[in-house]
């Protein structure tokens, strides 16, 4: 996988997946269960991406935030 994610965005995706993560843990008894299920993907899906440091979506769209290609 080519390498299109940067180390501030990295980092940017990781705070809000572990925030997202957290809020529905604190919130899943206030939020409909349907809503719990999007949000703790949406936290994996950033999380991933940011492990990974490859986004499909950046790619799809000609981003490429990192300071050097791989």
């Amino acid at each position: 996988m080519m390498k299109n994610v940067g180390t501030s965005e990295r980092i940017a995706r990781t705070l809000l997946a572990l925030g997202l993560g957290a809020g529905s843990f604190f919130l899943s008894s206030s939020l409909p269960g349907w809503a719990v299920v999007v949000v703790v993907g949406a936290a994996v899906g950033l999380l991933f991406t940011a492990l990974t440091g490859s986004c499909l979506m950046n790619r799809m769209l000609g981003r490429n935030t990192c300071s050097v290609a791989r």
